[in-house]
């Protein structure tokens, strides 16, 4: 406890400070509490390995310690660091203590609180041998464990007293494995059908998880590589196989004395011309013997059909076809009630599903994907188990219509193309998106060049989601605005929105206040001239635009000129990654002169194809943590110093490429910082002469200079020390570099290796 002695010499009692804090009795620190944030996020944003420390001081009672509770308190401070911890200090001041209140605080435990538990521990870590990686797998296990009995049962295990030639690690390893939840074990061991260095997508292997009712291991998983088959156990139940140009068919003999085989999964990616007559034995003979299997692929063979015998293998719950030459699917399929997940994506040849395919009542999973489906199968809206459907084709004549999707409730990803075939708007109504709450993704495409641009205005107001949408994508769009629905602040779960190819509506929607947006991609909008108070939510006062944003694309946009700025501060305070592409008539960035806060987060810009952008702030870009800046066919874009380029200590990566037809010296003196590791110059048609500002760019590592045909010297004092990679390519007059006398001649040779060829010229 704090005591202070009192003008009568008893100790009074001081209370400690907590985090707590009353703001209906603050007033006149709102800009305090703003700056102290500024400066808070902006030295985490610089550098996550060091710790920004801010002092408040002032006399007692003028509100050091509640102008540190509101910052605390901060919604936007709790959501930029994983962890906080409120300590209060006394007059008494102990370092040690504070330092372990504030870790007490943060990890919700004391170390000393478990004695035995810490004794234990350093005996396991003798074990060990002082290898980490040994020390972190164990140290995760038992992390969670607060009962001594399990920390011994691991220093006890016999595993510790496997043979010598077992190491340390391996052995931390088994006991790692050895002490998991038996279904993250089961889970473990189906991965020992994937041979070493495999890379497996982790959603397929997630349904083949799923596929599996019980997982097992040891002989019941069997390998084939290269045609080498170590004898096969009639238990086998899992088999994994990639072969070479070589093999036949007989490797697969075998299989027909497995009774129990659940899986099947081919390797790579096998010669096209062997596969096509091995598929054909294997699918034809030998999978009617296999009558247990839950996974079987062919994925990426060449395989025309598959036989109607299919029907056998009744507890099949897994198929993957994907870029297959598969035609059509046997009427048998039909018959696989069981099947969970079928996988058709970039089957070009397939046109058709067969007629019975809504018999398929627990299918969760189904994509077909850039395949030549004329419609979907009748009765689609049987599925009602589907979750996952890449794509739902519109039919507009005899096949299912769009209501359809009206009776899928679980439906959690849709992709809903050839939407031109919706005739009425009362179907997209009785598709009924706004019940699915489980919708996450939602695509809607039109393939047509065609449009009714009333009808796709009414179709689209009517295919109104959920609003637990994370990513909506709309493309090629006909109507000539954007939905009502769409930019409404109810969607603050979306994350990802993409417009594309919607060429005749003139503005965009308003998802300036969608709360959760990470990002936006604006792409060949045709009829997009600018960007008002609209774009960024327009009435909403007070609210934080584009507060989430981290990434934000336009990309062909040829009649956007206008990109009209807000001075609000909290104004794409996350964003990282702009990139404007192909917009020609833009003439000026969304950054006004005055900017009084910072785009501390921005990492990565990109300009490209804006012949017509010129204007950049007069004060400097606020972006202090700026990595990369690269700049192609921007002719009015020349870098100057009002930039602040020099400024930008961050910055490791810059490129200018085309454009500057004025541009004869390149990069002047103080024009770029000294922290540049990477400079690429290409195209510019009147650059002469590589200026003294390359010399001080002292942690230079590569540099590339590309068709810069009237480029004539290089530095009269010599490369960068730092320089480890030269590229110069189609500077026809331009000497070598590395052909100058004495030190000069030492140093680029002992850096670079030369060669010349066509008048092109590479160092490394």
């Amino acid at each position: 406890m704090n005591f202070k002695e009192s003008v009568r010499g008893k100790p009074l009692l001081v209370f400690p400070t907590t985090s707590l804090v009353d703001e209906f009795e603050v007033f006149g620190r709102d800009k305090d509490k703003e700056k102290l944030k500024e400066f808070l996020l902006a030295g985490n944003a610089q550098n996550e390995n060091r710790i920004p420390v801010i002092a408040i001081v002032g006399i007692g009672g003028v509100g050091k310690t509640t102008l540190a509770q509101l910052l605390y308190n901060d919604s936007e401070v709790e959501k930029s660091f994983n962890f906080r911890a409120w300590a209060y200090v006394s007059e008494e001041f102990d370092v040690l203590k504070i330092t372990r209140t504030i870790f007490e605080s943060v990890t919700t435990s004391n170390p000393e609180e478990h004695p035995t538990l810490k004794r234990i521990g350093e005996k396991i870590v003798k074990k060990c041998k002082g290898l980490p990686l040994a020390t972190k797998v164990l140290g995760g296990l038992l992390h969670p464990e607060v009962e001594a009995e399990e920390w011994n049962r691991i220093l006890d295990s016999k595993i510790w007293e496997l043979s010598t030639d077992k190491s340390s690690i391996l052995r931390a390893l088994m006991l790692s494995y050895y002490h998991l939840p038996p279904h993250l074990k089961q889970c473990f061991s189906y991965c020992l059908i994937f041979p070493k260095g495999y890379e497996f997508e982790k959603e397929k292997l997630v349904l083949m998880w799923m596929a599996e009712a019980q997982f097992v291991s040891g002989e019941f998983c069997c390998k084939l590589e290269g045609g080498k088959l170590n004898e096969i156990s009639e238990k086998a139940r899992y088999f994994a196989w990639s072969i070479n140009r070589l093999d036949g068919p007989e490797i697969f003999v075998a299989l027909q004395d497995v009774k129990s085989l659940r899986t099947f999964l081919p390797l790579g990616f096998p010669n096209a011309s062997q596969c096509f007559a091995l598929s054909k034995i294997v699918s034809d003979k030998w999978l009617p013997f296999l009558k247990h299997l839950r996974v079987l692929s062919f994925a990426c063979h060449v395989i025309t059909d598959l036989p109607e015998t299919l029907d056998k293998l009744i507890h099949l719950r897994y198929l993957d076809l994907s870029q297959t030459s598969i035609r059509k699917l046997p009427s048998s399929i039909c018959s696989s009630y069981n099947l969970q997940t079928l996988l058709l994506a970039s089957c070009i040849e397939l046109t058709e599903l067969p007629a019975n395919f809504g018999n398929l009542i627990n299918l969760r999973h189904l994509d077909v994907s850039e395949t030549n489906l004329r419609e979907m199968p009748l009765e689609f809206g049987r599925l009602m188990s589907l979750q996952v459907l890449n794509d739902f084709f519109v039919s507009r004549n005899s096949g299912p219509k769009i209501n359809e999707l009206g009776k899928l409730a679980p439906l959690r990803t849709i992709s809903i193309s050839r939407k031109q075939n919706v005739v009425d708007a009362t179907d997209a109504s009785e598709a009924d998106l706004k019940s699915k709450h489980c919708l996450n993704e939602l695509a809607f495409t039109w393939t047509s060049n065609t449009h009714e641009v009333q009808n796709e205005i009414d179709i689209l107001d009517n295919l109104h989601p959920h609003k637990n949408l994370k990513k909506l994508t709309i493309e090629n769009y006909g109507g000539s605005r954007f939905p009502n629905w769409l930019g409404d602040a109810i969607f603050s779960n979306i994350v990802f929105l993409c417009l594309s190819k919607c060429k005749i509506c003139m503005s965009l929607p308003p998802p300036g206040h969608l709360s959760s947006l990470q990002g936006l991609y604006v792409i060949e909008i045709e009829g997009l001239k600018r960007l008002d108070s609209g774009f960024y939510g327009n009435g909403h006062f007070g609210v934080k635009h584009f507060r989430s944003l981290r990434t934000f694309l336009f990309e062909e946009l040829p009649s956007w000129t206008h990109w009209i700025h807000l001075t609000n501060e909290g104004l794409f305070t996350k964003l990282q990654d702009l990139h404007i592409e192909d917009s020609r008539n833009l003439r000026s960035l969304s950054i006004p002169n005055n900017l009084h806060f910072a785009l501390t987060f921005l990492r990565k810009m990109k300009f490209k194809d804006c012949p017509n952008l010129e204007f950049f702030p007069e004060k400097g870009l606020p972006t202090p943590n700026l990595q990369s800046l690269l700049i192609t066919n921007c002719y009015n874009l020349m870098p100057q110093k009002e930039w602040g380029l020099h400024r930008m200590v961050s910055l490791t990566c810059f490129e200018i490429e085309g454009g500057c037809s004025n541009l004869e010296l390149f990069p002047e003196e103080g024009l770029l910082p000294n922290t540049l590791s990477s400079l690429r110059i290409s195209r510019l048609p009147h650059l002469k002469f590589i200026g003294q500002g390359l010399q001080h760019l002292m942690l230079l590592g590569k540099l590339e200079i590309n068709c810069c045909e009237k480029l004539e010297l290089m530095l009269e004092e010599g490369l960068p020390a730092s320089l480890f990679s030269l590229h110069i390519q189609n500077c026809s007059l331009l000497a070598d570099p590395c052909q100058k006398d004495g030190t000069k001649r030492r140093f680029c040779s002992s850096v670079f290796s030369s060669s010349s060829q066509n008048k092109k010229n590479y160092y490394e």
